[in-house]
């Protein structure tokens, strides 16, 4: 398959001699791509139903914050004749391609993690969050998927499947909670088009300083409030107090992007 993509990559993008390295994927095949001129990814998928729509959505929300956050997000590379992506025929399958920039800098997973770091987390999504407020995009919007917090009765079901009781008991009793303290206020509470998957192995790092976030996979039409959520839940896990190591990065959010309903 690499001489197959470094072929593709001269045909279609016009980049010879590219050094191609497979890169950590769960949802599709990742390929990091250097060339004398800069750094990429190309990005693989099989082809399936409301794919491209979905990549299109993404595109469009990769687009819009790289204009508005330069250097912060993998800007997407159109092929010469000016397409958003490329397709290949692989034995029965058509495979999909899109090519986005490379992002520099470490993961929040790989680095030490202080206070400073944390708050400047808080900032970078309020930011990316404020661009996103009044973007509208019905295909991210008519998005049912089951990593939507929103969502949650897409999975309730597969509480059945824990083993444990106690630890099957623990998620049946937050389901509970939910239905009876979250569900009435969702109709007041902000939503907005939001990353949804702010976890460490995203998060990129320069300088002690939040930097950058990559893959928009799991974007989705939700409540604004889930941002922070999902970024406090990965950042604060396994700390000793983790509460604590959560008041930067929300201190860092409303310096920008004040919290109400």
């Amino acid at each position: 398959m690499e001489t197959t993509l470094k072929q593709v990559l001269h045909i279609e993008y016009g980049i010879p001699g590219a050094d191609i390295k497979k890169l950590y994927g769960y949802a599709n095949v990742n390929y990091e791509v250097r060339t004398k001129e800069g750094r990429y990814v190309l990005k693989q998928y099989h082809e399936k139903e409301d794919l491209i729509a979905i990549l299109l959505a993404e595109n469009k929300v990769l687009n819009l914050l790289s204009n508005q956050l330069p250097g912060s997000f993998q800007e997407p590379v159109k092929t010469k004749d000016g397409a958003e992506f490329f397709s290949l025929k692989s034995d029965s399958t058509t495979l999909i391609f899109r090519l986005l920039r490379f992002l520099v800098g470490e993961l929040l997973a790989d680095v030490e993690h202080t206070p400073e770091l944390f708050e400047s987390l808080g900032r970078f999504l309020a930011e990316m969050n404020n661009v996103l407020l009044d973007h509208r995009d019905p295909t991210i919007e008519a998005r049912q998927y089951e990593w939507d917090i929103l969502q949650i009765d897409m999975t309730r079901d597969l509480a059945s499947f824990i083993r444990n009781s106690q630890d099957r008991k623990i998620v049946e009793y937050y389901h509970q909670q939910y239905h009876q303290i979250v569900r009435p206020l969702l109709p007041g509470m902000r939503k907005s088009i939001i990353h949804s998957d702010a976890n460490d192995l995203n998060i990129v790092v320069n300088d002690n300083q939040v930097s950058g976030l990559i893959d928009f996979g799991d974007v989705v039409y939700s409540l604004l409030l889930n941002e922070l959520a999902i970024a406090i839940t990965y950042s604060v896990m396994w700390k000793e107090d983790p509460l604590q190591w959560a008041l930067p990065i929300i201190k860092g959010y409303c310096d920008v992007l004040p919290l109400s309903i």
